[in-house]
């Protein structure tokens, strides 16, 4: 895995949403979405959110996948940036571990 491949992908909509990358097509049917944050230091990439069909991709609907995925952003259930992300990444992993 190469996260500088990555690193060319657009930034997710948004001001709120601008240290998010997105990918749409690519394989993606059509109406979803992929969030992630990703870095070349770290050599990693974190999928933070990839919507279903409850919230296909609709401008100005209310399960738009930019809305919700920007309400998880608000809300902190993803942080705010990799470092952020990553941390959670780790305590949920050594939660289950346990």
């Amino acid at each position: 895995m190469s996260p500088s491949r990555y690193a060319g992908s657009p930034r997710a909509r948004g001001a709120d949403l601008a240290a998010f990358r997105r990918v749409k097509g690519c394989g993606l049917p059509d109406r979803y979405r992929l969030y992630y944050v990703f870095s070349s230091t770290a050599r990693a990439v974190i999928v933070l959110y990839l919507n279903d069909g409850a919230s296909l991709r609709k401008d100005a609907a209310k399960m738009d996948p930019y809305r919700v995925f920007a309400r998880l952003v608000r809300s902190g259930s993803v942080g705010k940036d990799f470092d952020a992300n990553l941390a959670q990444w780790e305590k949920a992993r050594g939660e289950r571990g346990k």
